[in-house]
């Protein structure tokens, strides 16, 4: 009876198929929204890398973001964290040259993924395994271009740099403790070398790094001619 109102012709197998869609269409509309209800108690959620607007260069592209009860939304497809702990979620996805749009939770970035080099740093690139200051020319200078450090496997990624067992009652995570956590992986000859310093001069990596990603290669905070004149004068 409902269908005969509802499509006042003779049922078909047209007319049976038309329904069983309409009804699905429905019911995905509806369990849509009271997904989108029932997950607003996670916050709005926020994606922390790469920033909004940022160039990043061809390849796998790292994703660091909060609330991760919900997946990122790359494009029009959701994905799911590779890592997840403690309220962040982490994935390395390949993205092919264009602009790309990223949603989790209320925010979304726009990111244009360009044709270059490596987005990690040369630090663990097989090209300079050593992560010599050879490459700091106008090529590799580029301040629109943003690099990451290279990740330990997501399974590990996070801790392999910041102690948890540190972590506020708040949720918030530790600062990364230098120069210990760099010196796990980079051991004391290798960075004298590479940075023509004794350790001595090297005990407070922020100084010259970012952590996490920069513009610059090697994750300098600045050009290296400049980064350098702020200490070395002539």
């Amino acid at each position: 009876m409902f269908l005969r109102k509802v499509f006042p012709i003779r049922p078909n197998r047209s007319c049976i198929v038309t329904s069983v869609v309409l009804v699905i269409g429905l019911w995905v509309v509806l369990n849509h929204a009271a997904e989108t209800r029932s997950t607003g108690t996670l916050g709005p959620g926020r994606i922390i890398f790469p920033p909004a607007s940022a160039k990043v260069p061809a390849g796998k592209v790292l994703i660091i973001g909060e609330d991760c009860g919900r997946p990122i939304v790359i494009d029009r497809s959701s994905r799911l964290w590779e890592y997840s702990r403690h309220g962040l979620g982490a994935l390395e996805v390949e993205l092919k040259p264009g602009k790309h749009l990223l949603r989790l939770g209320g925010t979304q970035h726009e990111i244009t993924v360009v044709e270059g080099d490596s987005g990690t740093s040369n630090e663990s690139s097989s090209s300079n395994p050593k992560g010599t200051t050879e490459a700091a020319s106008s090529a590799s200078d580029q301040a629109d271009l943003v690099r990451w450090h290279p990740m330990k496997p997501m399974a590990e990624s996070c801790e392999a740099c910041h102690r948890t067992s540190d972590m506020t009652a708040g949720g918030l995570w530790p600062k990364v403790p230098t120069p210990d956590s760099c010196l796990s992986c980079h051991g004391p000859v290798q960075l004298e070398a590479i940075h023509a310093h004794p350790m001595e001069h090297l005990h407070h990596c922020q100084d010259c790094h970012h952590m996490h990603a920069a513009p610059y290669k090697h994750l300098l905070t600045k050009p290296i001619r400049e980064l350098c004149s702020t200490c070395h004068r002539s």
